[in-house]
């Protein structure tokens, strides 16, 4: 069954094209406020990003939803929650 994920801007990636997900520090250009991402890298060379959290441990807690899914392969899309 292939696996999707919709982010929080709702767009969908196929999980069979991504081989990495991932917790990373950003900072707003125009702001300097320092935010945590949850991104997705492609065997393509594409990157995503999943999902914008103000505190690293909410980041950390939703990449560990996405590892609880997989495990589980209880349903076929996973919708990443909102910050």
């Amino acid at each position: 069954m292939t696996k999707t994920i919709i982010t929080q801007n709702g767009d969908i990636i196929n999980l069979n094209s991504l081989f990495a997900i991932y917790v990373d520090t950003a900072v707003n250009s125009n702001t300097n406020n320092m935010h945590f991402e949850l991104r997705a890298e492609g065997f393509m060379g594409h990157s995503f990003v999943i999902g914008t959290y103000t505190d690293r441990s909410a980041a950390v807690r939703a990449k560990a939803e996405i590892v609880r899914w997989l495990q589980n392969e209880a349903y076929a899309t996973f919708e990443v929650a909102a910050a």
